[in-house]
This record gives structure tokens, C-alpha cells and sequence, in this order.
């Protein structure tokens, strides 16, 4: 499942990037809106959410404000869902009825089952494997699991020993970073091909969560508490685990920050944070999709905080688009 932080004071503050899991692939619709996606010009960059009350993904352009939409049956989950980077094909880690899977468009072959209770997904930058982080309900074993799209293999590397977040491949494609439990706090992990095991990147006083790459592979992302602990806010810190700062601040308690496809822009989720004197929820309202320059600048909401809209991340546009799809007037 997913989560996104609540610091606390007198109040705690959460923010959950959600992950469940599910099989089936998504509903095809046989009538008009069956290439409904055909319109999208190639290569258009989309921010993805689900609309938890619909139980529907929407595709967002930036650009021009279009829209998609794909809908799920009454008993999948979508955990994640991600692309590959030249937006030809999307994969959907679902949930349902207790079995998780991952499907990808464009194939006539079964979804792929995946052990466990996953957390998120994410597509090579070269496109021949899928990242999935999971919990072994058997074993209560975290780990990264490695889905090779072409033998069909699967490896594992184990990782931390708290809740396991999603994993975020590097540009490079050598390295995966992902949030989980040390035992004490929750901490960024980087896993790097070829390795026994993930490592931790940095010891944090307070925990980390959901941390996302440079387009450069250089630094990374991640969400943490404020020094006073009253919102969760936008961290950058070097590959290497030195130069940490902060880069975003106010009374929106932000978490899930993740790269557009083009390095121009930076989407979080995030909430109203309820005033420290107050004993009420956790939450004011939901959650929503917010937009940011790389630099912690022109923040810019994009959904209402009644949507509760779950950010699930960014893709090109493509074939997978055609797919169940439909756009919005």
C-alpha cells in the first residue's frame, strides 16, 4: 500500500501514494470510444491520478488541458501504472480478489502474477524489465522483484524491514531507489544491478518517502517531514547521500514527487495540513495533484481536494492510449 508522510506534532500528517494490486487487464470498450485515444499526438507528456470514487485512471496533458479516461472494474485495484519511456506500451499492477498481477497493453498474453502484496511498479528506461516491490504475505519478507519481459524470469533482492514503497528505476537504468523500513524510521533504499541487496542512501534523523530520480541520475527527490514536523515537504539530496536541502515549504504537506518525462516539471500529491492545535483527522480534505518547477517553484494545483485524486505519476503518449481509453469532453 502506498504511503506518503504525515509528520507529527499534536496532529499527524500522512500522505499515501497508493499501491494494491490486481489481475485482469483493464475494460476494453467495443463501442465508440474504443480508439478514443487516437487523437493524442505522440510523445505528449500526461500526469496520471486515479479518481478513487470512479475507480478510474485519468491521463492529464499539461499542455492543453485534455483528458482520458480509463476505467477499471468494481473489484481491481490499481496499485501503479506506469510506461515505457518511448510510450508505446503501459503496465498496470493491479489487485484483485487477493492476487496480484502486472499487464501490459498491446499483449495477448496473461497478465503476469506477482507474489505477494505489491507497492509499485516501474518500466526499465530500456524496456526489457519491470521493477515491482512487494510484501511476501508468507514469508513477511520486503523486496524488489525484477520481472525480465522477454524469458519471462523473476529475481528478488530483499530489502529493509518495515512497509517497502515504490520503486523509481534511474535514467542510467543502473540503479532503483524506493522507500522502506529500517527497523527504527522509514529511509531511502537504492538498489544497483548486479547487487545482493539494496542499501541505504543516507541516515535521516526522520523518515523518507517516495524518492524519484534526476533526469540526470545524479540526485534524487523525496518527501520528509519539516524541521518543526508540521507538514511533509520536497528534499533533493545527491546520489552519493550528500547536499541535502529542501526545497519546498508551506502549509500544503507534500509528498510522491516524480519527474515529467521531459525534466521540465515535477508533480507531487499533497493535502491541506490541519493546525497544529487542532485534535480533529489527520486530513482536512483529500488528496491532490499539484505541479512544480524543479526548483520548488510555481507550485500550481491541478485537481480539487474533494477528487481525491491518488498521483500515480507521468507518461508519454502512445498505442496504449487506444486502449480502453476514452477522452473527455
Amino acid at each position: 500500500m502506498t504511503r506518503f508522510l504525515f509528520p507529527v506534532t499534536v496532529v499527524v500528517l500522512a500522505v499515501f501514494a497508493v499501491a494494491c494490486g490486481g489481475s485482469g487487464g483493464p475494460e476494453t470498450d467495443n463501442g465508440e470510444g474504443a480508439s478514443a485515444g487516437t487523437d493524442a499526438p505522440a510523445g505528449l507528456s500526461l500526469i496520471l491520478f486515479r479518481d478513487t470514487t470512479r475507480n478510474t485512471v485519468v491521463a492529464h496533458s499539461i499542455s492543453d488541458g485534455r483528458r482520458w479516461e480509463l476505467s477499471f472494474g468494481l473489484e481491481e485495484f490499481l496499485v501503479a501504472m506506469d510506461c515505457s519511456r518511448d510510450g508505446q506500451r503501459a503496465a498496470y499492477l493491479k489487485s484483485m480478489q487477493g492476487t496480484t498481477s502486472v499487464t501490459l497493453s498491446g499483449a495477448a498474453d496473461s497478465p503476469i502474477a506477482v507474489p505477494g502484496k505489491a507497492a509499485g511498479s516501474a518500466w526499465s528506461p530500456d524496456g526489457n524489465r519491470i521493477a515491482v516491490t512487494t510484501l511476501d504475505a508468507a514469508t513477511s519478507r520486503n523486496q524488489l522483484l525484477l520481472l525480465d519481459l522477454g524469458s519471462g524470469a523473476q529475481t528478488t533482492s530483499a530489502s529493509g524491514r518495515g512497509p517497502i514503497g515504490a520503486p523509481r528505476w534511474s535514467p542510467d537504468g543502473a540503479r532503483i531507489a524506493f522507500d522502506a523500513g529500517d527497523g527504527r524510521s522509514n529511509q531511502v533504499f537504492v538498489y544497483t544491478l548486479g547487487d545482493a541487496a539494496a542499501t541505504k542512501l543516507a541516515e535521516r534523523p526522520q523518515s523518507a518517502f517516495g524518492p524519484d530520480w534526476y533526469p540526470d541520475s545524479a540526485a534524487l527527490l523525496f518527501s520528509a517531514p519539516n524541521a518543526a514536523g508540521t507538514s511533509s515537504q520536497i528534499f533533493t539530496i545527491g546520489a552519493d547521500g550528500a547536499n541535502e536541502r529542501q526545497l519546498t515549504s508551506g502549509d500544503v504537506s507534500k509528498g510522491l514527487p516524480r519527474w515529467s518525462p521531459d525534466g521540465s516539471l515535477v508533480a507531487y500529491a499533497g493535502t491541506t495540513v490541519v493546525p497544529t492545535v487542532s485534535r480533529l483527522p489527520a486530513l482536512r480534505h483529500n488528496l491532490a495533484v499539484w505541479t512544480m518547477n524543479p526548483d520548488g517553484s510555481a507550485e500550481r494545483q491541478l485537481t480539487d481536494l474533494q477528487q481525491d485524486a491518488w498521483l500515480l505519476g507521468w507518461c508519454v503518449s502512445g498505442p496504449w492510449l487506444s486502449e480502453g481509453w476514452k477522452k473527455v469532453d
